[in-house]
């Protein structure tokens, strides 16, 4: 049952910018958890030298790699909060321009956009974890001392 359905099309129309936006997201969130997964795969190895400008290189390039993960997880959910501030203003005006509107229906209309909104705020981390589980699981396939005759 729809309030309106040019609401309805207004909140079905924000999926594909948000679509392209995450697409470039999610590559570059591949990319990270990559170099991000890399690096973790060389800690065991710099531990063991015990060179402490090594160790402490190794973890200075960690955090970047997390700081840099948070910043584009960040800036693409800043830019979803824009589109998103843009529905609540198409829809409000909308809301409050259908004949006969009450107060119930304009509360209703909100409510419904305000979970909307709120199933799309988890799509960054979705991608985000996504990305990280895709290369741990290629990393998987490829590691010779991980096949399936293998011992565990």
């Amino acid at each position: 049952v729809f309030y309106d359905l040019q609401i309805a099309l207004y909140c079905l129309l924000l999926l594909l910018p948000l679509a392209i936006f995450n697409h470039f997201y999610a590559r570059q969130s591949r990319s990270l958890n990559h170099q991000l997964n890399s690096q973790l795969e060389r800690e065991v190895d710099i531990l063991t030298e015990c060179q402490p400008e090594s160790v402490w290189q190794h973890y200075r390039h960690l955090a970047a790699y997390q700081i840099r993960l948070s910043d584009a997880a960040a800036i693409n959910w800043g830019v979803m909060e824009i589109f998103i501030i843009g529905l609540f203003l198409a829809v409000l005006l909308r809301t409050v321009s259908i004949p006969g509107v009450k107060p119930g229906d304009i509360y209703a209309i909100i409510s419904y956009t305000w979970s909307y909104r709120q199933s799309l705020d988890l799509i960054p981390t979705l991608i985000q974890q996504l990305s990280r589980l895709q290369d741990i699981g290629d990393r998987m396939q490829t590691s010779p001392h991980l096949s399936p005759e293998s011992n565990w």
